[in-house]
């Protein structure tokens, strides 16, 4: 059999199975990463502008360089979070990452976030920015007379 004729014959299972791994991706990308993901948290406790500061990486700081990093944590009954991971860090490999995950333990939750659900076994994802700190003025020096 030519193979036009075996393409013709199986053409239309062919199709289906694509239109049906069509229709799989199109659902799994239109589902939130988490089924439980926590888009209104309720917190109780935040760290401050001066913690995420001091834990501001040296060489960045040195070099005049803003960062970004996020937190991706699970959510205990008490608002605790655990498990946490940093999926996105910018500038890559410059210590922002680490400096968002050991800010993890200074975050707490209500019971329940804001929209009412509760956060247990739920997933919190944090946005962390560092910005540098405002420029110490300098003393301006004597004029010449």
């Amino acid at each position: 059999m030519p193979l036009t004729a075996k393409l013709r014959r199986n053409w239309g299972s062919e199709m289906k199975n694509f239109c049906a791994a069509i229709a799989v991706l199109t659902a799994a990308l239109a589902t939130p990463a988490s089924a439980r993901e926590i888009t209104e948290p309720d917190w109780t406790h935040k760290p401050s502008i001066e913690a995420v500061q001091d834990l501001f990486p040296p060489i960045p700081l040195a070099l005049g360089l803003r960062g970004y990093a996020e937190l991706s944590c699970e959510v205990a009954a008490t608002g605790v979070l655990h498990d946490c991971e940093v999926p996105i860090e910018r500038p890559v490999g410059l210590g922002f990452g680490s400096a968002a995950f050991s800010l993890a333990d200074r975050f707490r939750m209500s019971p329940r976030a804001r929209n009412g659900t509760p956060v247990v076994g739920g997933t919190v994802r944090i946005p962390i920015r560092f910005e540098l700190p405002p420029p110490v003025p300098r003393p301006a020096l004597p004029h010449p007379t």
